[in-house]
């Protein structure tokens, strides 16, 4: 094999060498120089050469050549330094082992070895390259701007403060978000295409574990293995995971220039690194840039027939940040030739209509074919939910895994999490909420409602509160509302007076508002939905004018209704100017239901018999059969009538089996548990 170890400082044997070689990289993750880092190669070669060496059991075959990569440095002092220090410790192992070339090659000469090997220092440049030395580079690329290069890693910085924090479930006094470096978790899941081993066991692989992993090796967008789909129920947490991932690798970017950071943000790497290493998720090797899409919010933008590429989508949200250099689309389009990316496409479930799907599954195909023009090393991770999805992006012949229900112990693991970070100041009451939890998931019914993040959060939410968890889906969610009532209600003063005599009408303004927003969600140009303050106004307006209201009161009164609903209960919240909606989507579902199965018994019925086959309301239409198999029990035959008759319509629900995917979806929500007759029909 040809061997440089002429050009080295440190080799022997010539330049090509014949027979068994061994290679082994060194690599020392702190670096600190001089004597210590030059002592630790030693120590490490010295390892290998004893076990090649040693009486007992020694090591075979002994190679002829022998050589060692080290990310060290090692100085050129005439007969101190370490360069020579090293090459005569390893003429003596050459001597004791009969080696017929060696080399060692440190951190200066692999610099030597990229700058000669262009192509080489490209493909790995994410390996190779970290901290400030970044921006120089760049700035010295042919046909990148170095403005641009500072806007783009400069981003990094940015988000690493700004997506610190994720709103879960919290309202009223409590906390309204979570940092992610306190409870963020990897997540369990099945490979679609291999999900079980050879004896039939389910296999299950971290997520974020995974992703990361995965894109530690260069990914080729010119071949078929760059995307990963993430596939998951509501509140399972696909958002989050991909956040979780972003933020890995903007720490794994920013390490290196802590120095240029500010406090707040050299404290949120030093938290969000300690929390990955404590859950088990690794930093990067490979430092992909990292950005994030909401879908919902990319399908907004190409609604009006713009030709509105997805780079162009990104370099506007860069640009949002307050770049110091305004970047376009060729800086983007430059940027995925010189640098890896991980991309995540989140939400791809939260653009319904068929048309604008189409569209943006169009403008996705586009940016891949962008990359693959630029030989782009990118790795995608898309999330989706399972209803309505159907292959949609196999064009990029995607890997596909599927979230699993949290078992007992990573849902207690989360819960831990979550106590332990809202209640800091009180460690009694934490553990005290803890054990409830533990309880709650030593209970048969109660432990199916711990399966997801989201769920988990909630219980979490209500044992605060009491002592006896819900043993629904519905009755969760159902519970958690109520209490967050209940502690608004008590306060004493004016707060807790005005919620109390207010409940009915908050209730009625959450209500239509969840169940316009999802109208809204299914219509034709509607993706990223939102309503205005004007909608509200009027939603509540006409709700009061119904209870007898004039006019001018109806309208006064609507302005204190809106501002409970902001200021109080905090889950209808106005996410940007003038756009109001529900911030955890399963919210949006569950107040869309309850409107649902307000008046006459037979209407109510109606509605979900007409609903029942639709992907985009199922999670409406379940927490509305278990809100009327619960309090109307009169009905449950009828539900049970309406969930056989998806299957006996026309030959292609005969064939499809709608009401059997229906009455599975039922089963997992749990809300025939004390019932079993009724649960053995489903």
């Amino acid at each position: 094999m040809p061997i440089d170890s002429n050009d080295a400082e440190t080799g022997a044997g010539g330049s090509v060498w014949t027979g068994y070689t061994v290679v082994q990289a060194k690599y020392k993750e702190r670096l600190v120089g001089g004597a210590e880092d030059r002592d630790w190669l030693l120590g490490e070669i010295q390892k290998e050469v004893n076990k090649w060496t040693r009486k007992e059991r020694p090591r075979r075959p002994k190679p002829d050549n022998f050589l060692v990569i080290s990310n060290v440095r090692l100085s050129a002092v005439q007969d101190a330094g370490g360069i020579d220090v090293v090459s005569a410790k390893m003429e003596e192992h050459a001597a004791t082992m009969r080696l017929a070339g060696w080399a060692v090659w440190h951190s200066a000469h692999i610099s030597r070895l990229l700058d000669a090997h262009p192509g080489v220092r490209q493909t790995y440049l994410g390996l190779v390259v970290t901290g400030d030395i970044l921006t120089t580079l760049l700035g010295n690329l042919v046909q990148f701007q170095p403005d641009a290069a500072e806007a783009l890693t400069g981003f990094v910085a940015k988000e690493l403060r700004a997506c610190s924090s994720v709103r879960l479930t919290q309202a009223g006094t409590g906390p309204d978000k979570e940092w992610l470096s306190d409870i963020g978790i990897d997540l369990p899941a099945l490979d679609r295409l291999n999900p079980t081993d050879a004896r039939g066991a389910a296999v299950h692989h971290f997520i974020a574990r995974d992703v990361i992993l995965y894109g530690d090796r260069p990914r080729d967008s010119r071949g078929g293995d760059f995307t990963t789909v993430l596939i998951g129920g509501p509140g399972q947490g696909k958002s989050t995971i991909g956040q979780l991932i972003c933020q890995a690798y903007r720490v794994a970017i920013l390490e290196g220039r802590a120095s240029e950071l500010t406090i707040e943000h050299q404290q949120i790497l030093v938290a969000t690194r300690s929390h990955l290493a404590e859950i088990g998720i690794p930093l990067p090797r490979m430092h992909r840039w990292p950005i994030y899409v909401r879908l919902n919010e990319y399908s907004e933008r190409i609604l009006g027939g713009e030709d509105y590429s997805l780079r162009r989508f990104i370099a506007e949200e860069i640009n949002k940040r307050g770049a110091p250099y305004s970047l376009t689309q060729s800086n983007v389009f430059g940027w995925l030739r010189v640098w890896p990316w991980f991309l995540v496409l989140d939400g791809l479930d939260e653009v319904p209509d068929a048309y604008t799907r189409s569209a943006l599954l169009e403008k996705i195909s586009e940016f891949a074919a962008d990359a693959a023009q630029q030989k782009a090393d990118i790795s995608i991770l898309a999330t989706t939910r399972r209803q309505g999805y159907e292959d949609d992006l196999r064009t990029l012949q995607p890997r596909e895994y599927e979230l699993v229900e949290l078992s007992n112990e990573q849902a207690l693991a989360y819960g831990r999490q979550l106590v332990d970070s809202r209640h800091r100041a009180d460690p009694a009451f934490a553990e005290d909420v803890y054990q409830r939890l533990v309880a709650a998931s030593e209970e048969r019914m109660t432990a199916k409602l711990l399966g997801s993040p989201l769920q988990v959060s909630i219980m979490a939410s209500l044992l605060e509160e009491s002592v006896r968890p819900p043993r629904t889906r519905h009755a969760l969610f159902s519970a958690f509302y109520e209490t967050v009532f209940k502690r608004e209600a008590g306060k004493v003063g004016w707060v807790g007076r005005n919620v109390l005599e207010h409940k009915a009408d908050i209730d009625a303004l959450h209500d239509a508002a969840g169940m316009l927003l999802h109208i809204e969600a299914e219509k034709a140009g509607q993706a990223d939905v939102h309503l205005a303050r004007a909608d509200l106004q009027a939603i509540a307006t006409e709700y009061l004018i119904s209870q007898t209201y004039t006019a001018e009161e109806a309208a006064s009164a609507a302005e204190n209704l809106i501002g409970l609903a902001r200021d109080r209960i905090i889950l209808l919240v106005e996410s940007s100017v003038d756009k109001w909606g529900f911030e955890v989507r399963s919210f949006q579902e569950f107040m869309a239901s309850r409107y649902l199965t307000q008046g006459p018994e037979e209407e109510i019925l109606a509605r979900l018999r007409l609903l029942a086959k639709s992907s985009h309301w199922r999670n409406v239409w379940l927490f509305a059969a278990a809100e009327v198999y619960g309090s109307r029990r009169h009905l449950r035959e009828r539900i049970l009538s309406i969930v056989m008759e998806t299957d006996v319509q026309t030959m292609a629900e005969h064939l499809a089996k709608p009401g059997a995917v229906l009455a599975a979806d039922m089963l997992m929500d749990y809300f025939a548990a004390d019932t079993p007759g009724l649960q053995s029909q489903y």
